[in-house]
């Protein structure tokens, strides 16, 4: 039944009593407009092992709907993260800390169980809310949907929305009906799944989720991730001292779903007693993970997005239409962002000043602007999750050598790449922003998140030379990897993160790499006109500093390597190498000096 002050003529049906689910239940309350959710299961918030990081651009649509204070008092904010290395290398980062200043919210990590929890029971009215409805059947009509459960249960409304997960029932019912009505409209590849083009779901890595009681060495409000050989650990820290933790590996080959591999208890076990020497973090090691165990459970990841978001009255939101894995720790909050900007929408659509009914054409309407509004962000974060777990797990030589050699000292380039992916969040149009959010949480045009890792790292190295470019592709930096954070704000953070790269480069591929090295490592200035192109700038309208930055690359490399050259000198000649370092010694003395002088006039 609709309470009061509902808008009688229009009425959602979520099936789903997921985070994404129970958030957009809280939304349409809000919102006034009338809603039922459907869990299949018997109880709303069961404990399986899962946590949930909340980052802020969920944090601020859930303190848009009064709960993150609660949630928030569950656990402690992450201050301090450790990356570890196989080598045994590692460093620190105040990343997390700089993120709570920029943003007004610290990333919060806390058990799946808890924030269920919390969304159901400050959710006032428990009859909009049926557990142990299993959705089996939804009939599109001309002026609305019918929808039956296991139970025999039916419930009428005007549209559906599936909050059901990646087994979503609503997106079967949604290809079944497209097929009857639509042949083709929905491709057999994009229900089997390739990647990303076509859009779709693919399983390449296993994970095993966990929380384990207080282990000494591993402080509350910090977090490490330690990279491996096509492994990673992952681990956030609780105020009361238990670890949430996740182990992935990659999978010896790739799945398509609906056929992903299933686990077991047993599987679990066998993980991490294979992995039980693989270090976390100083002396702690996944072994003590898992005698520390409270519960856990081993899954595989499926990722990817699908091209087609609804059909007729059903719409998908959440992990039924884009899945990601944790790497990033975004699956939750664009869950959480997706409800609300479809909220905003069904509260615009129906506002007062349009009592009619919706018909089947607005409301195809509203699921289009919906899919418009979110798909480049979504795709954009689902591309970054992908990069970020094959980053982690060092999936091929140039991610091992970037991640080790170029990823602590870049700190800046992170810093940008985290504004990209939790900046600009849809929020709740139709409610108040927070007292505790500051500007970087205002909305901005969703189109510009559609870039990928390579144009961001461009965008970086070289801002374009207008003001309003550099401001739409620079930020304000408040820490550096490694560093104690200190505010600083530099419209032009080019200089960091191109020094430290292009040295760290040459540290690797400088020193006798080949007979020639500065022939290959000379390469790097097709970054000049690849960044131009990046914005849709002509490298030939531009030749003045086009060219004048390729000779200037071209020039300090070369300088670089004869620098490194004079030093290998003697060691090349007793080892009787006749290469570029042995045939140019006489040159030595003096080249550096002109080449200095070359790069410096250019």
């Amino acid at each position: 039944m609709a309470g009061v002050g509902d808008k009688p003529d229009f009425r959602v049906i979520i099936v789903g009593g997921s985070i994404a689910g129970l958030t957009l239940a809280h939304c349409l309350r809000r919102a006034k407009v009338a809603h039922v959710v459907l869990e299949k299961r018997d109880e709303i918030a069961p404990q399986e092992g899962a946590f949930v990081g909340i980052w802020p651009n969920g944090a601020v649509v859930l303190d848009q709907l009064g709960l993150y204070e609660g949630l928030e008092k569950l656990t402690a904010p992450i201050h301090r993260m450790h990356i570890r290395y196989p080598d045994g290398f590692s460093f620190s980062s105040s990343l997390p800390k700089a993120v709570h200043e920029r943003s007004g919210y610290p990333i919060i990590s806390l058990d799946r169980q808890a924030v269920l929890e919390t969304l159901y029971q400050s959710y006032p009215d428990k009859t909009n809310i049926h557990i142990g409805q299993r959705v089996t059947d939804v009939e599109s009509l001309e002026h609305g949907v019918r929808v039956k459960t296991h139970k025999g249960a039916v419930y009428h409304g005007d549209i559906v929305v599936g909050a059901d997960g990646i087994h979503s029932r609503i997106r079967s019912e949604i290809w079944r009906l497209a097929d009857d009505q639509s042949p083709g409209l929905i491709s057999t590849t994009e229900k089997t799944c390739p990647y990303i083009d076509p859009l779709g779901f693919t399983v390449e890595y296993t994970c095993v989720f966990g929380i384990s009681s207080p282990i000494p060495g591993l402080h509350g409000g910090e977090h490490v991730n330690s990279y491996g050989e096509g492994v990673c650990v992952i681990t956030f820290h609780n105020k009361d001292g238990r670890v949430f933790w996740f182990i992935i590996e990659k999978l010896p080959k790739k799945y398509t779903y609906p056929s992903s591999p299933r686990f077991s208890p047993q599987d679990a076990s066998e993980f991490c007693g294979r992995l039980a020497d693989v270090h976390v973090f100083n002396d702690v090691t996944v072994g003590h993970l898992w005698r520390n165990r409270t519960v856990v459970s081993m899954n595989a990841l499926e990722e990817g997005l699908l091209s087609t978001w609804s059909f007729e009255r059903m719409v998908l939101l959440g992990d039924s239409v884009h899945k990601m894995t944790p790497n990033i720790g975004q699956g939750a909050n664009t869950a959480i962002e997706d409800a609300a900007a479809l909220a905003s929408l069904i509260h615009q659509m129906i506002n007062p000043m349009t009592p009619q009914k919706a018909s089947k054409a607005a409301i195809g309407r509203l699921f289009q602007k919906f899919q418009d509004l979110r798909m480049n962000r979504v795709q954009s974060t689902v591309q970054r999750a992908h990069f970020g777990a094959r980053f982690h797990t060092r999936d091929d030589h140039l991610k091992a050598l970037v991640g080790r050699y170029i990823f602590p000292y870049v700190g800046n380039l992170v810093m940008a790449r985290t504004v990209k992916v939790i900046g600009g969040g849809h929020k709740i149009d139709f409610l108040p922003p927070p007292k505790r959010s500051l500007p970087w949480t205002t909305q901005t045009d969703h189109s510009q998140h559609k870039m990928h890792g390579s144009k961001v790292l461009w965008a970086y190295l070289f801002p374009p030379e207008n003001d309003h470019d550099v401001e739409t592709f620079t930020c304000k930096s408040r820490s550096r990897i490694g560093n104690t954070p200190e505010t600083s704000s530099s419209p032009r953070p080019v200089c960091h993160a191109s020094v430290e790269i292009f040295f760290s480069l040459l540290y690797l591929f400088g020193k006798q790499f080949t007979n020639y090295p500065q022939l290959i490592l000379i390469n790097i200035r097709v970054a000049i006109p690849m960044a131009l192109h990046s914005f849709g700038l002509s490298p030939l309208a531009h030749r003045p500093s086009t060219i004048g930055r390729i000779l200037f690359i071209e020039l300090v490399i070369v300088m670089i390597d004869v620098v490194y050259a004079r030093q290998d000198i003697g060691e090349a000649v007793n080892a009787g190498v006749k290469d570029m370092t042995v045939r140019s010694k006489n040159s030595m003395g003096f080249l550096p000096y002109v080449l200095s002088y070359g790069s410096t006039g250019v």
